[in-house]
């Protein structure tokens, strides 16, 4: 009686042991498939980043008469044939269309440990983002990520004429080019060959040396 009971308790140990290791082995396929899904959603984005970016170019030359309807039409087509619609509108209904969207993308002039960069609207979208329920991203090369704490990353005043020439007595206008997006309204942040969470940008971007021209510039 006593060895039946003892082989008894060896095959539970077995089937405890291979229930332990099925589910490891489920629990490391899972994970290496996000990883996988997250890299490609990283180069998708570089990908749609970079054929906005041309779009914008030659929107622009189209606008001052140095391209033609054919270079145009052509761009618009590379975005519609990757399933992407091109709306253009107002800054202040950026909040409101923000509801009717499956994502936000914005850029990222510098990626730090506490938030990101950019142009001055980009935190009003990302806060509107987060209300409407949409995740944002931010899409960056590795050299944008820095410290914080580094000077040239100040957000100083433009010249106020750029927004009212000749304001009345007692109005002072305000000129700000860029923003800081905090890391907490942002799932990541998308580089040339992966996608980081905020915990892994924090501390990308506080162990990340000065890249040499600013680090000359700070030393001044």
């Amino acid at each position: 009686m006593f060895r039946g009971a003892s082989r008894l308790a060896d095959a539970s140990r077995a089937d405890r042991d291979t229930v332990a290791l099925t589910t490891l082995a489920g629990v490391a396929d899972s994970y290496f498939k996000v990883l996988s899904l997250r890299d490609r959603l990283g180069l998708a984005a570089l990908n749609l980043n970079a054929a906005q970016k041309l779009l914008d170019v030659i929107q622009a030359r189209f606008n001052a008469g140095v391209a033609n309807p054919v270079e145009l039409a052509a761009q618009k087509a590379a975005l519609a044939a990757a399933g992407i619609e091109a709306w253009v509108v107002a800054d202040a209904a950026l909040p409101f269309l923000l509801s009717q969207a499956h994502a936000l993308w914005i850029g990222a002039d510098a990626v730090t440990d506490t938030g990101v960069l950019n142009k001055i609207g980009s935190y009003t979208c990302a806060l509107a983002a987060r209300e409407h329920g949409v995740p944002a991203w931010a899409i960056a090369v590795r050299r944008k990520l820095l410290p914080v704490a580094t000077p040239a990353l100040g957000i100083a005043e433009m010249p106020p004429a750029e927004i009212w020439e000749d304001p009345p007595a007692g109005v002072r206008p305000r000129n700000v080019y860029f923003e800081m997006v905090p890391m907490a309204l942002l799932r990541g942040v998308v580089l040339e060959t992966e996608v980081l969470g905020a915990t892994e940008v924090a501390v990308a971007a506080k162990d990340r040396a000065l890249p040499s021209e600013l680090a000359a510039a700070t030393a001044r």
